[in-house]
Formats: structure tokens, sequence, C-alpha cells
């Protein structure tokens, strides 16, 4: 069929769907971990939540995991620096699916670290901040 053909011929381009897609996706975790938008629990909620579960200094890990997932995020989505926002991004994933999400709830946390993960093998594709920098942007 045509439309395959298409999809084949433009594989490079399969990055842009999932960089956008992760990229919401951090960029709303980390705002609502930071500022308590989009029903987040905001700084001190989530600061409190990691001191629930054990973690040692929990508000300088609440601010540093939500920074980086709101920054990450967005470096994502114009693609900047991609692949090392992807091994921070995906740090935060593989700690926080071993300690809040391994008895339940992991899927999303899981889904978000594949994702990831596929991006530090691909990097950000053609249309991307990367891409331009080697080009000698």
């Amino acid at each position: 069929m045509e439309i395959f053909r298409w999809f084949s011929e433009n594989k490079d381009w399969v990055t842009i769907p999932l960089r956008i897609t992760l990229a919401i996706l951090f960029i709303v975790g980390g705002a609502g971990k930071l500022f308590g938008t989009f029903g987040g629990p905001g700084l001190e909620g989530f600061s409190g939540m990691l001191a629930n579960s054990g973690f040692p200094a929990a508000m300088f890990f609440a601010a540093l995991v939500a920074v980086v997932e709101l920054l990450g995020g967005i470096a994502l989505l114009i693609g900047f620096l991609t692949r090392y926002a992807s091994v921070l991004l995906s740090i935060i994933m593989i700690v926080a699916i071993l300690s809040m999400h391994l008895t339940g709830g992991y899927q999303l946390a899981l889904t978000a670290l594949g994702g990831t993960l596929a991006l530090l093998f691909a990097g950000a594709g053609p249309l991307s901040v990367d891409a331009k920098r080697s080009k000698g942007f």
C-alpha cells in the first residue's frame, strides 16, 4: 500500500511525534510537581510524597525532579540536547518505577522510559535544534 511505503521512506520523522508526546508528558508532570498546575501536587506536596516514601532530602529531590522534568520536556519539544535530556529523564523514570510504582501503577513511567530510551538511541530527528546545530547552526 502507498501509505506504508510513504512511512518507510520517511522513518526519520518518527522521532517528532515521540518527542512531542513525551514533551507534553514531562512538561505537564514537571509543572504540576513544581507549581501545582494541571492538578499536580506542587513542590510541597511532591516533597511530602517523597518524604513519605522514605526519600532523604525530599525537598531537594522534589525540586530536582520537577525542574529536570520541566526543562527536559521543553528540550525534547524543541529537540535540543535530546540525548542528554533523555538520559536524565530515563534515570528519573527508572528511580520512579523502582521506588514509587513497583507495587502498581508503573505503566506510564515504563512507557515514558521506553520513549526516552528510544530517543537516546535515535536522537532528535530532522526537525530539531540538534539537527540544525549539527549543520553548523
